[in-house]
């Protein structure tokens, strides 16, 4: 049975969680816009295959919103996410946006690092959301946290486990491809070498299936063409049996002619 992939992202409201879990599965499946209001007042869950890997989103709604006590966010987040997700592999998504790391988003940080608590801070990546905006400002993700160090500390922390999403630009799966790509090599360690060992050993499987399956269809054709060559070996002995009986039939007569 393949293992499913879950995502739970979480972060401060506005900074692009619904609009990063409609990125990744490469549809509108979540309700997402621009404003600083929070507009996920529940948890919500979706899946879909994403290059190949069966994935779940969580969709938590956003932390600082007037609108939503906080002790109802983390005991939603505890029922419906925490006791459905980690049965599986489960990566947590910080987001964040690519704005200044102001004051208040820090302490947003940590309400949620300790709703988490040490051990899911070792499955936590910062994904940095406004790609886009970087892109207009023709800057790197490098310049910009050159010039915000606490987001720069923030990353170090987490010992650069972070990834840059382009929201506007969801249907690239490129940059979905490459998180996958940093999670597994990153985070799931010695899980992903056995899936991809198992993975090997399934392909290296079928593999061998293909090729007796052509070396039975290469025999049986050796096997046909050997009867055939053989069939016409026969017709062609047969058919000089009757041009040497036809032409001692011929001889006998003339010479039955001549002695006459």
């Amino acid at each position: 049975m393949e293992q499913i992939l879950s995502f739970v992202l979480l972060g401060k409201k506005g900074a692009g969680k619904s609009a990063s879990g409609n990125t990744i599965l490469g549809r509108q499946a979540f309700i997402s816009n621009k404003s600083s209001k929070s507009v996920t007042p529940d948890v919500v869950e979706e899946s879909g295959m994403v290059d190949g890997q069966q994935v779940t989103i969580y969709d938590t709604p956003g932390f600082c919103d007037p609108e939503m006590s906080e002790n109802d966010i983390q005991q939603m987040i505890n029922e419906k996410v925490f006791q459905k997700c980690e049965s599986g592999v489960c990566v947590f998504l910080l987001v964040i946006e690519a704005d200044s790391f102001t004051a208040d988003e820090r302490e947003t940080v940590k309400r949620i690092e300790k709703l988490l608590g040490e051990n899911r801070l070792n499955q936590t990546w910062i994904l940095i959301t406004g790609g886009d905006k970087l892109n207009k400002e023709n800057k790197t993700i490098k310049e910009f946290l050159d010039e915000n160090k606490s987001l720069k500390e923030l990353i170090q922390k987490y010992s650069q486990r972070y990834h840059v999403f382009d929201n506007e630009n969801q249907r690239s799966s490129h940059q979905v491809r490459i998180l996958l790509t940093k999670i597994i090599q990153k985070s799931l360690g010695l899980k992903a070498k056995t899936l991809e060992l198992e993975e090997m050993k399934a392909e290296m499987k079928r593999e061998k299936e293909k090729r007796k399956q052509r070396e039975e269809v290469a025999e049986r054709a050796k096997q046909e063409r050997k009867e055939r060559e053989q069939e016409l070996k026969a017709i062609e002995e047969e058919h000089a049996v009757v041009f040497l009986v036809a032409l001692l039939v011929l001889l006998l007569l003339v010479l039955l002619l001549v002695l006459q």
